[in-house]
C-alpha cells in the first residue's frame, strides 16, 4: 500500500556539479521543498512565492589596490 502523503519521484537531468552546489546551499533535506516552491511560483499558483536564494559567496579580492 502506498502512502497518500508521498508524491511519486520524477527524474530530471541536472549536471552533477550544479546538483552538488544546490545540495550545499539548499540542504540535502530541503531540495524538494525549494524545487516545489519554484514550480508553484512558475505555475502562478495562488499564494506561491519565489524561493529565497542563499547569499552570494564573497567576492575574492584580486589584490588590486
Amino acid at each position: 500500500m502506498t502512502k497518500d502523503t508521498h508524491t511519486r519521484a520524477i527524474p530530471i537531468r541536472i549536471p552533477p556539479e550544479r546538483w552538488k552546489r544546490f545540495e550545499e546551499t539548499a540542504g540535502a533535506r530541503n531540495r524538494s521543498a525549494v524545487i516545489n516552491n519554484f514550480i508553484a511560483w512558475h505555475n502562478r499558483e495562488p499564494g506561491a512565492e519565489f524561493p529565497e536564494r542563499p547569499p552570494a559567496p564573497p567576492v575574492e579580492d584580486g589584490g588590486a589596490d
